[in-house]
């Protein structure tokens, strides 16, 4: 039976855990709040880089290829920013995670739960996990070792998509034109 200085250390320790788990919950939110906003941003930019080179492709002028290029350094200064604030996110999330994970291991500490087996684990490991921990479970059992906590490959792959498209789409586009001008390729309308 813990004596009352022990249950109330106990139960300011939950507390403490709590607001922490909820606090980094919000910070998980902000992060997908976050990309929303590049993903719309690049989404804007993509469809008015569709339509202006479709509307003046057949013009074959040196302007679609310099108007495009001002579009991809700003693309490309607006993907850098989100690939910065995606790691930096990246950073805080795994931080607060490791912070949790030992508020969990004190938790246990004081109080002797034993073994909770939930039935599910992980068919790298030949015995299920001994912690009872839900982030140190949750990490043993579905994030490979080098993986970042709250990382996402695909996120990351994304960014590096959008990175390359702008340049890609003004490099395809000025090659056109060049051949378009040398009369290599007739004009054409992608209208």
């Amino acid at each position: 039976m813990p004596t009352p200085d022990e249950y109330e250390q106990y139960r300011l320790l939950f507390e403490h855990y709590r607001l922490a788990t909820e606090d980094t919950g919000r910070v998980f939110d902000r992060r997908e709040r976050s990309k929303d906003v590049f993903i719309g941003l690049n989404t804007l930019l993509i469809t008015g880089v569709g339509l202006l080179v479709s509307q003046s492709l057949q013009t074959a002028s040196w302007y679609l290829p310099l108007v495009l290029a001002g579009i991809a350094v700003v693309a490309t200064y607006i993907n850098l920013t989100w690939l910065q604030q995606h790691n930096s996110y990246l950073g805080l999330i795994s931080l607060r995670v490791a912070y949790l994970q030992a508020l969990e291991e004190r938790l246990q500490s004081l109080v002797d739960l034993g073994e909770i087996d939930t039935g599910r684990y992980s068919k790298r490991y030949a015995a299920k996990p001994t912690t009872v921990g839900v982030l140190k479970t949750e990490q043993l059992t579905f994030y490979q070792t080098r993986a970042r906590i709250g990382s996402s490959r695909l996120d990351r792959r994304l960014i590096l998509i959008f990175l390359l498209a702008y340049p890609t789409i003004t490099i395809f586009v000025a090659v056109v034109v060049y051949l378009v001008q040398g009369g290599l390729i007739p004009a054409f309308n992608l209208a």
